[in-house]
């Protein structure tokens, strides 16, 4: 009860700074004022069965905790399965067979798709929803919703000359994100919800062929541009934060040829460069902090990647079909 009480008084401080912020900060259109008001008007009496934890492994919010800390923590949380467990799936592009297939992690080709874009090289095409539905863009530059049922309908009919390169499925709001291009042209990034109803159109000068598109925890827009050998971050309302365009040393070629981008539960981004045929890691703002290597790496370039929020793995497609 001792360390109840002091939990609670804790709990109540932490809600009376969150009604600060949230006073300072109100906006009918702010996402995190709705997520805010549902954290002050949660009851502590509403908890039950809270587990009791060893005091090593107990977080306090302080801002010393670094992000070693918690995933020393996170990873001495033990949990049960139950039931049957379902294998991996994963959608591929092959655009040298012009098809995309549905595979487990065993290689068992599922389903296959035959009327998806083709354009040279390797762009990101589709895309997953939080449902499990496939959206792609078609041979005519529509965007086509396939169900996890495999039922197929038009989200978005194409009615420009010009295609789409790339697609994303924001994990934050559910919309669309549509990268296009032209050559000559600007780069494009069309924002849908989920219904597929037109939202917002950014027009960014400093990017003019975006081939693969993502989003940070933060709402920036990030995408790998071919042109101008960059990647490309702009916030969420299309203002550009930073381009990164590599870092030479010695041993490594200067600039990168950006493919595969995605981000992580920490707000990193990482991009494939088949310039030096690695990976590279960066915080939220550009800075390098590593570039992975694999083995295949030596002779085969990662051209194209997906990170797994529930299972934290990284996916990773290779220029050798793997």
């Amino acid at each position: 009860m001792d360390r109840f009480q002091k939990q609670s008084r804790k709990i109540k401080r932490h809600i009376a700074d969150i009604q600060n912020f949230e006073y300072r900060s109100e906006q009918p259109s702010n996402r995190s004022v709705k997520f805010l008001s549902i954290l002050k008007n949660s009851r502590i009496h509403k908890i039950k069965d809270t587990p009791k934890l060893k005091r090593h492994i107990m977080l306090s919010l302080k801002e010393e905790t670094f992000m070693k800390d918690v995933i020393r923590l996170l990873s001495e949380i033990q949990t049960k399965e139950s039931g049957k467990r379902q294998l991996d799936r994963v959608w591929i592009s092959d655009v040298m067979e012009i098809k995309m297939f549905l595979t487990n992690i065993e290689g068992e080709k599922l389903r296959h798709i035959t009327d998806m874009v083709y354009t040279f090289g390797t762009v990101g095409y589709h895309a997953v929803t939080s449902t499990c539905d496939l959206i792609y863009v078609d041979a005519d530059g529509n965007m086509i919703k396939l169900s996890k049922n495999y039922r197929k309908n038009t989200l978005i009919k194409n009615t420009e000359s010009r295609k789409p390169s790339c697609l994303y499925i924001s994990r934050l709001t559910g919309d669309l994100l549509v990268g296009i291009w032209d050559i000559g042209k600007a780069g494009i990034v069309n924002r849908y919800n989920s219904t597929g109803k037109h939202i917002q159109t950014i027009q960014n000068k400093l990017c003019s062929q975006p081939v693969y598109i993502t989003e940070n925890r933060n709402g920036d827009i990030i995408v790998s541009d071919w042109d101008r050998k960059a990647v490309v971050v702009t916030e969420r309302g299309g203002k550009h934060r930073f381009s990164y365009t590599g870092r030479s040393s010695s041993s490594l070629p200067s600039g990168i040829m950006p493919c595969g981008i995605c981000t992580d539960v920490f707000s990193l981004i990482l991009v494939c460069d088949a310039n030096t045929r690695t990976i590279h890691v960066l915080d939220k703002d550009g800075n390098q902090l590593s570039q992975i290597w694999t083995k295949q790496q030596v002779k085969y370039f990662p051209h194209s990647l997906s990170y797994d929020e529930k299972t934290h793995r990284l996916w990773i497609g290779f220029s050798n079909n793997r």
